[in-house]
């Protein structure tokens, strides 16, 4: 889990930017990751921040990980099905 830079520093990438990459892959919006984790929408929100924003939380780890196994489900759902469950169904249904 940990990266070192070119410093020689050891790193960890936070959760929020992990949700950003996970918002990204799969076109969430706050409202769907919202929806997924049983939040508000601001929540999800005040996660997206930058790190140096006064609006800005640290996303708890446990809700990160809870978002990436609905993903995965909800993927392998998609390809098991052939692909056409995405439209059809929206990432809620895991909720």
């Amino acid at each position: 889990r940990f990266r070192q830079t070119h410093a020689g520093e050891l790193t960890m990438p936070t959760t929020n930017k992990k949700l950003l990459l996970l918002i990204q892959k799969h076109k969430l919006s706050s409202q769907d990751v919202a929806d997924a984790l049983h939040v508000t929408r601001s929540a999800v929100e005040k996660w997206r921040q930058a790190e140096g924003n006064q609006s800005h939380n640290a996303m708890p780890e446990g809700l990160l990980e809870l978002l990436e196994i609905k993903l995965l489900v909800w993927d392998i759902d998609e390809e098991f099905n052939g692909g056409n469950t995405a439209e059809a169904r929206p990432l809620t249904y895991l909720a």
